[in-house]
């Protein structure tokens, strides 16, 4: 994330998300993130997620390890926001790829990511084999969005 101006505006933001009593505006910050994970997936997930500032690791289980949080600053004082936007911004990586976003869960641990991606055979066969059909059809991306995260 950006400097201290960045940190400071996305504080006000997080706050303001907190205020909301409806639910509303959290909600919207879960489309926004998805939006923003499937506008910067495609088919290399652990290429997706390291352009989402991840620094992923794929364990001896098959499981996808984010060993780092690139909100980190934001999280210490904003940890459920910042973890709720996290977990539909890998979600939506997740989906772009042509993977199950439900193998994105949250499991907080500390010095790590609060995401987890699971292994690949928590995945449906049907998805696996529309996955198989897609392969070069064009990713959808969201209009006005940067590729990144």
């Amino acid at each position: 994330m950006g400097g201290p101006v960045a940190i400071r505006s996305a504080g006000v933001l997080a706050e303001a998300v907190a205020a909301d009593g409806s639910g509303a505006v959290r909600e919207a910050v879960a489309a926004a993130a998805h939006a923003a994970g499937r506008s910067a997936g495609g088919e290399n997930l652990t290429a997706a997620l390291r352009g989402c500032g991840h620094e992923p690791a794929t364990t001896a289980g098959g499981s996808i390890d984010l060993r780092n949080c690139p909100f980190h600053r934001l999280a210490r004082e904003h940890t459920e926001l910042v973890c709720w936007l996290n977990l539909h911004l890998v979600r939506g990586v997740l989906e772009a790829g042509g993977h199950q976003p439900g193998r994105a869960v949250l499991a907080p641990r500390p010095g790590r990511c609060c995401v987890v991606v699971g292994p690949p055979e928590q995945e449906s066969e049907a998805a696996v084999r529309g996955r198989a059909g897609a392969v070069g059809s064009p990713s959808r991306r969201v209009p006005g969005r940067a590729s990144k995260c």
